[in-house]
């Protein structure tokens, strides 16, 4: 098997990696749609309130309330893993090499 011959730390790393890999593309289609759908209600109910005004306007108010916050949030989520994760891992393996023993410098 190709993996025995590697140390342990290391086929964790590549693992570790693949699920970052995974969890990453996931949320990054998750909340890459989200905002693209938000924004393409937004688009299209400030088309139509153009095209036809008087219509329906506190309708398509009560649907630009909705959009823009969903927008916003989206667009605010979508590099909180991607760049966070890595980060946070860096931090606490920082953290726990702290915890490691010490080499002699002669």
């Amino acid at each position: 098997m190709r993996g025995m011959d590697e140390p342990a730390s290391h086929r964790w790393h590549h693992g570790f990696l693949r699920l970052y890999l995974v969890v990453a593309a996931f949320w990054l289609m998750g909340f890459g749609y989200t905002a693209y759908d938000a924004n393409r209600r937004i688009s299209h109910d400030r088309s139509f309130s153009a095209a036809y005004p008087g219509v329906n306007t506190r309708e398509i108010m009560e649907e630009l309330d909705e959009q823009l916050p969903r927008r916003t949030f989206a667009l605010y989520a979508l590099p909180l893993f991607p760049v966070g994760a890595p980060i946070l891992y860096l931090i606490a393996m920082w953290i726990l090499a702290g915890f490691g023993p010490r080499k002699k410098t002669t």
